[in-house]
């Protein structure tokens, strides 16, 4: 353990719970309790709720154990609104989350959704209240009777910060305390449909993301992601009801949505790894059946599904597509009343009743809208004396917050005994189904501990058979089995009954470092055990016959798949692999038996030299084989281009183009759509175009993809960017100053040269005389013809090998790396990290040029590393990293023994690992449950606060139950 560093940023929520009870729940199945310690385990506030991390699997959601999981709960209100406002509410929003989740009243929420409203973060008044206001905020834009919304961005990522420390943080806090899973939700709404989520016309044709709202969703996701990444409690909703777009055709406005908002999905994944993300979708989030059109790409992704009676009243598979058959379906708002109507009239009859069927027939996560007595549907009232039940309680920041509850919290009465609010059944269903469907394995961060005595029990030539015993697991998760490493690569897995492997395949005569790690259920990884063998030598001298018959199988711009035909080996060691090199550079390795390879990462419309060696078990290698000539094919579209079409499944012909736009039509040709192409034939002319709404002066060029039946045909197609009377049309050989063959070419028009227009509304062909051509893709960037931009990764560091190591640094040496990008490879980036649990405790830069490099500082002797290293090229371009594992030497440092006096409690404590806090309570050289059970018994004690710099293992100045737990973790 390490002492408080006051500047170190510390996690954003504490996971773990600092309560005796919480501690007892948590320690008693690892064997603290045999250790002597006491407390009511076992009651129903001690067993609470699994809350592991989630995974999706198909349409379903499960636990670390495969189980499947299913979520229900309720909505809250925005925590900001609901701590500004509690004196007139009755409840603090960690006081509602209490509430919502209160077995002892009735209350099983499992789920709780937290909505963080944009105009909140920013202090600005209520939409109703704005709409009603002679001189609203600047931001607001009233729009229609009662309607409105206020324009994007509305906050600073300093503003949103300060929300998420005072607001967001305690109420996610609040739900870990109460074992639930949570949903923070980007909460855009209000308005029918006025903020549009995307560019373009009302009903269609979206053309890119707007402006303010895209900066506003990727300042929110930046700077809330990072926060709860490590948190198995959160899920991310990412936007509460996009609108706009929402009518027109169904593929575009679908693809349109997928094409704004995939993004906002990429920057939480990019911060947040394991957290589910929940996706939106256009309608007020009534589209879900768009995902019949394609996914968001990512893992563990589900996607939201409002409804309420003026939508949908009880042919919810028909409203849904029956989107749950495909993907993990959350209705995230639902909920009716019969009170104030509009979209929200209902009853249990008419509404409740057939949702709660349907539900419950199928793996359907909800949130009921809204355990609050003032958001409407209201599902409870205050049971306290109040002069106003007026949404949002007045404008909570610019004006005087009624005080109707001045001892708080106070009380809710639930709603809905008549069958008219949904606040009854909500409670009913909950209680009905608090026991199914829910994790089986709690939240567990401990890895198991790296399998004890691994030998090597038997060496020949080509293989090393290895054994070991089972390592102690001390988290709740189930041990699920090994991973078996040769020289810090994955060989294998194993299942959790099996303790011995045999390493096969193997070079004579070359050292291998073998390691086994404990893996569980989780996913927790534990620390390696490692052996370091030598195979036995082979007498053989004798290199394989040289490799023939190279040819080329396949290429595209960016690879070339080549085969050749086996040789035997004239030695008795036998053919152990193929080396293949990339102009004189070995670029990778084939094992005996495969005959062929990819070679990726190429750059667009290059040659290269390509040869193959043979080489057997012994380490002898043949002669290179004939060298093959072999180019890539001509460029595609980088990852900066704007794309208009590439004729697949998102850009179907006549439907749309890639920007979301329709076609504007076609005539006088015939025209087959395969494969990601087009071909075209006309015979006295015709023509074909589409919509071009978008933007294109941020573009030097446009760049068709395309071929010619017989050569030519650059003179019989022209193009016009614009109307009729645009000044930019004329043939493709005019324009470009290029030819069109019969194979595929790319053709560049230098858009300012021939005086594009910036916005030109459409993109029209025309065909001239008799002629056929293919048309692969059509795109712009700024890329000068016969350039690439460099996109390309340089190859991963080869030959990854450890060269020394002392107590506190570790050398590691490596293959220099090519780049076939063409900007060179810049510099190689090193780090160490810790095994399991990933920490990165140690990292450095050297040159591009340079092939070794020194890892100092690393915090512990006798502890082992992965150490990684990664090329990046002068573009910034970075290639996989290799990775291999290495320990520090040495013992460490003896531990220091407590003087006799002071600290006085306990007398004989040692500080094993010499960071001035004594973890080792009982003196007896190791840190154990003894010494947890020592802290447990006195964290009250006046000797314990007497003392709190030597046992404050928590850094917050006091002893208590943090530190125990704190304490129990590392044992």
């Amino acid at each position: 353990m390490t002492r408080h560093d006051p500047h170190r940023q510390e996690p954003s929520i504490d996971r773990s719970v600092a309560t005796r009870r919480d501690f007892l729940k948590k320690t008693v199945g690892a064997g603290v309790a045999a250790a002597g310690l006491t407390g009511a385990v076992g009651t129903a506030a001690a067993e609470g709720f699994n809350t592991p991390w989630l995974h999706r699997d198909g349409n379903l959601v499960k636990d670390p154990m495969g189980n499947e999981v299913v979520l229900r709960g309720v909505n809250i209100g925005d925590p900001k609104r609901l701590n500004v406002t509690a004196s007139a509410r009755g409840k603090t929003a960690e006081q509602v989350v209490r509430a919502a989740t209160d077995e002892s009243d009735g209350w099983h929420s499992r789920f709780i959704r937290i909505p963080v409203q944009p105009w909140d973060v920013a202090e600005l008044p209520p939409v109703p209240m704005a709409w009603g206001m002679d001189d609203p905020p600047a931001e607001f834009v009233k729009v229609g009777e009662e309607q409105g919304y206020y324009e994007p961005p509305l906050f600073t990522a300093d503003e949103l910060e300060t929300y998420i420390e005072t607001h967001l943080k305690p109420v996610v806090q609040a739900c870990i305390d109460n074992d639930v899973y949570c949903i923070v939700d980007y909460h855009r709404h209000w308005g029918d449909g006025e903020l549009a989520w995307a560019e373009g016309d009302e009903y269609g044709n979206p053309k890119g993301p707007n402006p303010g709202l895209d900066e506003e969703v990727r300042t929110f996701w930046d700077t809330v992601a990072p926060h709860f990444a490590d948190v198995p409690n959160v899920l991310f909703e990412l936007y509460n009801e996009p609108t706009k777009p929402g009518w027109g055709p169904e593929d575009v406005i679908w693809n349109g949505w997928r094409s704004v908002a995939q993004p906002w999905v990429d920057i939480i994944r990019e911060h947040a790894p394991r957290n589910m993300i929940l996706i939106g979708n256009p309608r007020w989030s009534r589209m879900v059946w768009g995902i019949k059109y394609g996914e968001f790409d990512g893992d563990n992704l589900g996607y939201t599904y409002h409804a309420y009676p003026g939508h949908a009243v009880t042919d919810f598979d028909d409203d849904t597509g029956n989107a749950w058959e495909q993907a993990p379906l959350f209705v995230t708002e639902w909920g009716y009343s019969e009170g104030r109507c509009k979209w929200i009239c209902g009853n249990d009859q008419r509404f409740g009743t057939p949702f709660k069927e349907w539900a419950s027939e199928r793996p359907i996560h909800w949130t009921a809208w809204c355990f609050d007595p003032v958001w409407l549907p209201n599902m409870v009232e205050r049971d306290f004396d109040t002069d106003s039940a007026q949404d949002a309680i007045g404008n909570p920041y610019g004006g005087t917050i009624p005080e109707f509850c001045t001892d708080l919290p106070c009380d809710w009465r639930v709603l809905g005994q008549d069958g008219n609010y949904a606040g009854v059944l909500v409670k009913d269903w909950l209680t009905e189904v608090r026991e199914d469907s829910v994790p089986q394995v709690d939240y567990d961060p401990h890895p198991p501990a790296a399998p004890p005595d691994l030998a090597a029990t038997a060496v020949d030539q080509t293989s090393v058979a290895i054994g070991w015993d089972q390592p102690a697991n001390p988290g709740d998760s189930p041990f699920d089995g090994y991973v078996v490493y040769v020289d810090g690569r994955q060989r294998t897995t194993l299942g959790p009954d099996t303790t011995t492997y045999t390493v096969e395949e193997l070079l004579s005569d070359t050292r291998y470092q073998i390691s086994v790690t404990g893996i569980d259920v989780a996913g927790n990884e534990g620390r390696p055990a490692t052996v370091t063998v030598t195979t036995d030598a082979y007498d053989d001298s004798t290199p394989p016959d040289v490799p023939s018959g190279l040819e080329i199988v396949d290429r595209t711009h960016e690879s070339i798949t080549v085969s050749w035909s086996g040789v035997t080996d004239t030695g008795p060691s036998g053919v152990h692999h193929y080396t293949v090199a990339l102009d004189g550079s070995v670029r990778t390795r084939v094992a005996a038996g495969s005959t062929e390879t990819t070679l990726e990462d190429l750059a667009p419309e290059t040659e290269y030299e390509i040869t193959v060696t043979a080489v057997d078990t012994a380490g002898n290698e043949s002669a290179a084989s004939a060298p093959l000539a072999a180019a890539t094919e001509v460029d595609r579209p980088g990852a900066d281009a704007l794309l208009l079409h590439t004729f697949d499944d998102r850009d179907a012909w006549p439907d749309g183009n890639c920007q979301g736009e329709g076609w504007t039509g076609q005539s006088g040709l015939t025209t087959e759509q395969s494969d990601g192409r087009i071909a075209v034939s006309y015979d006295g002319g015709g023509w074909m175009g589409s919509k071009l709404g978008t933007d294109i002066s941020g573009y030097d060029y446009l760049k068709l993809r395309m071929a010619g039946a017989a050569g030519g045909e650059h003179e019989q197609v022209s193009i016009r960017l614009g109307g009729q009377s645009s000044s930019f049309e004329d043939t493709i050989g005019a324009l470009s100053g290029q030819e069109l063959g019969t194979e595929m070419s790319v053709l560049a028009v230098d858009l300012a040269a021939n005086d594009a227009p910036a916005t030109p509304a459409e993109f029209r062909l025309f065909f001239e005389g008799t002629g056929s051509v293919t048309l692969d893709d059509v795109w712009l960037d700024s890329v000068p013809p016969g350039e690439t931009a460099d996109s390309i990764a340089p190859s991963t560091p080869a030959d990854l090998a450890v060269d020394g190591t002392t107590d506190e640094s570790i050398t590691v040496s490596w293959t220099e790396s090519t780049d076939a990008g063409g900007s060179g490879v810049a510099n190689y980036a090193l780090w160490a990290s810790t095994h399991g649990p990933v920490e990165t405790v140690a990292e450095t830069t050297v040159d591009g040029k340079t092939t070794q490099a020194t890892l100092s500082g690393l915090i512990k002797a006798d502890r082992t590393y992965q150490i990684h290293v990664q090329a990046i090229d002068g573009a910034g371009n970075k290639s996989a990293p290799a990775t291999v594992l290495a320990a520090t030497t040495g013992d460490g440092d003896p531990p220091t023994t407590t003087p006799t006096d002071e600290p006085d409690w306990p007398a004989g404590a040692t500080d094993p690992d010499g960071d001035g806090l004594f973890e080792d309570l009982s003196g007896d050289g190791r840190i154990n449950f003894p010494d947890v059970n020592t802290l447990f018994q006195n964290t009250d004690s006046d000797r314990a606060a007497r003392n709190s710099e030597f046992y404050d293992f928590t850094g917050d100045g006091v002893v208590d139950m943090q530190d125990v737990l704190a304490l129990f973790e590392s044992v």
